[in-house]
């Protein structure tokens, strides 16, 4: 029969935003201490609700494996004194080993003759273990505050009511928490209060189902969200996709029972931003959009804990909840709207975005002026509608639905907007200019948004890498990992040839002089910079050594990265024979050259002796010759078809010629040639740090 060992450490109602993760950790940490701890098992499986952290474990070893241990004892000659008696180091290392001198052996080392004996030790049971592995488990778990409870020392995230810890149908006699195990465990508090007896460990989950708990994570969110969906369609409608939202309502039931609720018609005429934001963030509450245009439904639905014999009164309940914050909503639009667009410009004034770079409307002028000049610099949008859109991108932060809602910030600048007669791709852009927001958002549409989107945060990257407050670990107050990230999807989704550094001096150029007084902020935003987009195509797939070696040639332009990028990872796929010589070879150029501190003089093909570098200097000049290629990955990769024709040439000369030459203008002349081997192959790409 399979043993199975099930642990469950029952409490107060844990953080939710942590619960995925205290399961999850739980789980990791014993399953560690167990294979630390020589047991063998089958399959693990966490859970985790509100009340409980626990773990099965399936096909448990009873104990641990026997192992066989070699013990290193001293020197012979430190084990025996000159008449032959054993020595206190060699009687002391006899004891602590429990054996005699006489079952030890004399193994011969290089350092010469020592004492060694070979134990057999066997296996301890999981009753005489398991105490170290839960306090070492326990110790490890992710918990940033610790609370006491009641007149003891111990510290957890929240009190601990119970601890069941059952092998089999066996109690195993341990502790947590000062909580001495038992065979019980708890039910919902509802539903099934108190303490329950469990049969066996085998049957957990069952009997867990049978109290009216869904312990299973992902069980109980595929539930969840299978349930909305479902009452979703009676309405015509559908969920207001957040995952976060799903997630954290999860940690927060134990037995979801999905109800609909209704709001009144009347307050529709909000925007839907605000509605939807107050709705998930403040109440966990689902909002639900028509299938037919998309519109909010005056509806929502909720997670209720408990399964009521009369719901209405459960509805009845959520709806007073609720219109008190509908209504504040709608009180501060119809507010917002008797603001002049302009009025909230000026209001910008008196609001400090950072001591040293001024106010917020001081970086909205920055970011409409640079918008214009994107325009003309990079061929794309309307300069005006870009300054004006620039200029009002932040002016509803002075709004009171936005100081209410800050997550609804940009969405109600386009409503105001709109309201006050902008141009509409102006307002669009005002709400579109923070996109993407996270990793999964969407992309900037319109042309305007794209370049304010683009504008905006190269304002911020410049300012605050110009006075110096860089990130540092995990701590990155202005968002400038993601501000980047931010660039670097809207160039590369939009083909814009965008020079970097070009950009970074027109941004400094809208900034008074002297403000950027960090002298080394170019430089260091440039590798910041560099080392996001690194990050960025690697995530894609694409391999560490070959993003490297064409971001240290590619220059400042993120599209051609791209296209040199893409081109040379499919000619690494279709040409590893080759690329493996030509990586060598560029590489034993490069070393070439920095030895001997190689300038880059002219070749001249009349001092040529030997036919091999004749040949060479005949294909390179067939390559070198050419006009500058076009921006595209199909003109890299037959540049990097055309280099690959050199393989052998390059690699003849290598084998037939010598580089260091006596006669010294020969030597400098080869120097130059395989100077502008180099040169060419860093037209697409270091090719030696392909190597290793």
């Amino acid at each position: 029969m399979s043993n199975n060992l099930v642990i469950e450490l029952a409490c107060e109602e844990l953080p939710p935003k942590a619960l995925r993760t205290l399961g999850q950790t739980f789980q990791s940490n014993i399953v560690d201490g167990l294979k630390q701890a020589r047991f063998t098992f089958q399959s693990t499986q966490w859970f985790a609700t509100p009340r409980r952290l626990s773990l099965l474990i399936s096909g448990l070893s009873e104990k641990q494996e026997d192992i066989e241990l070699v013990k290193k004892g001293p020197p012979v000659k430190s084990a025996y004194d000159a008449s032959g008696e054993p020595t206190k180091a060699a009687l002391g290392w006899a004891k602590s080993n429990n054996i005699t001198l006489e079952e030890a052996t004399v193994v011969e080392t290089p350092k010469g003759e020592w004492l060694q004996v070979t134990i057999q030790e066997t296996g301890k049971n999981i009753d005489s273990c398991l105490q170290n592995i839960l306090d070492t488990s326990a110790s490890k778990l992710p918990v940033p505050k610790v609370m006491r409870w009641g007149d003891s020392d111990h510290q957890f995230v929240r009190p601990v009511h119970n601890l069941c810890c059952l092998f089999n149908d066996k109690v195993i006699p341990v502790e947590l928490f000062g909580k001495k195990a038992n065979n019980l465990v708890m039910g919902h508090r509802f539903h099934s209060p108190g303490l329950h007896e469990l049969h066996s460990a085998e049957s957990y989950e069952s009997q867990l189902n049978s109290l009216n708990v869904i312990a299973d994570f992902e069980k109980r969110k595929a539930n969840i969200v299978q349930s909305l969906n479902q009452t979703a369609v009676q309405f015509n409608g559908k969920v207001v996709e957040d995952d976060d939202l799903v997630e954290e309502v999860t940690s927060l039931v134990e037995y979801p029972v999905v109800l609909s609720a209704e709001f009144d018609e009347s307050f529709l005429n909000v925007p839907k931003e605000p509605l939807i934001y107050t709705m998930k963030d403040d109440q966990r509450y689902f909002p639900l959009l028509s299938n037919n245009d998309g519109k909010l439904l005056n509806r929502f639905l909720f997670v209720s804990n408990i399964s009521s014999n009369n719901p209405d009164t459960v509805i009845s309940g959520n709806e007073k909840v609720v219109r008190p914050r509908l209504a504040d909503a709608k009180f501060f639009y119809e507010y917002d709207l008797s603001v002049a667009t302009e009025t909230r410009l000026d209001s910008l004034k008196s609001i400090v975005y950072q001591k040293q770079l001024g106010t917020l409307f001081e970086k909205s002028e920055r970011v409409a002026n640079l918008s214009r000049a994107l325009t003309q610099k990079l061929q794309i949008g309307d300069p005006e509608l870009c300054y004006r859109a620039g200029l009002l991108a932040k002016s509803d932060l002075t709004s009171k639905v936005v100081y209410e809602f800050p997550d609804v910030q940009g969405y109600m600048g386009q409503c105001y907007a709109l309201n006050d007669g902008e141009v509409s791709e102006v307002a669009t852009a005002i709400a579109d200019h923070y996109k993407p927001r996270s990793a999964s958002d969407s992309l900037p549409a319109s042309d305007t948004a794209k370049i304010v989107s683009i504008a905006e945060r190269l304002d911020t990257l410049t300012g605050i890498f110009g006075i110096g407050i860089l990130p540092k670990g995990d701590k990155d107050p202005f968002a400038l990992r993601r501000a980047t990230l931010g660039i670097i999807k809207v160039v590369l989704e939009n083909d814009i040839n965008l020079d970097f550094k070009a950009l970074l001096n027109l941004s400094a150029g809208f900034y008074a002089q002297g403000t950027l007084n960090n002298q080394d902020w170019q430089e260091q935003l440039i590798q910041f910079f560099n080392a996001r987009l690194e990050n960025f195509f690697i995530e894609q797939g694409h391999q560490v050594n070959t993003v490297r070696s064409v971001i240290e040639v590619a220059g400042n332009s993120i599209e051609t990265i791209k296209y040199r990028l893409e081109a040379l990872t499919n000619f690494i796929e279709n040409n590893r024979d080759t690329m493996a010589i030509l990586s060598e070879s560029n590489k034993r150029i490069a070393n070439i050259l920095a030895k001997n501190n190689a300038g880059t003089t002219k070749v001249d093909a009349s001092l040529f002796v030997e036919e091999e570098e004749k040949v060479l200097w005949a294909g390179l000049n067939e390559i070198s010759t050419e006009s500058t290629m076009s921006l595209s990955a199909e003109a890299y990769s037959d540049r990097l078809n055309e280099l690959a024709s050199l393989r052998t040439p390059i690699a003849t000369f290598f084998d037939k010629v010598m580089v260091n030459a006596d006669d010294e203008a020969i030597k400098q002349n080869r120097f130059a040639l395989i100077a502008t081997i180099r040169s060419v192959f860093l037209s697409v790409a270091d090719i030696s740090l392909l190597q290793g």
